[in-house]
């Protein structure tokens, strides 16, 4: 039971370090901000990631896509990456 715990926890390392990585190349992209902000759009940009593949962990995706997934999710945001979606789709019709 507790090697449950500990693999479920150690598959979300990774997501996190996505995270922090996605957040910090969101702030050089706009770097007319300060340290403390840097900081803030780090650490949410990381829980983003977290919240979005432990949401996705629920379907059947494969862990690539849903750590892609989490990924522009915690690099765009919530709303530009349903942007992206919709596009995406609607290019396939």
């Amino acid at each position: 039971m507790m090697n449950t715990h500990l693999e479920e926890m150690l598959e979300l390392i990774p997501i996190a370090l996505v995270g922090l990585l996605a957040g910090g190349l969101n702030y050089f992209n706009n770097a007319e901000q300060s340290a403390r902000n840097a900081l803030v759009v780090v650490l949410t940009s990381s829980f983003l990631c977290i919240c979005a593949f432990g949401i996705l962990s629920a379907t059947d995706l494969p862990y690539l896509a849903k750590v892609g997934v989490s990924a522009a999710i915690g690099y765009l945001g919530l709303d530009n990456a349903l942007e992206v979606v919709k596009k995406i789709l609607g290019l396939r019709k």
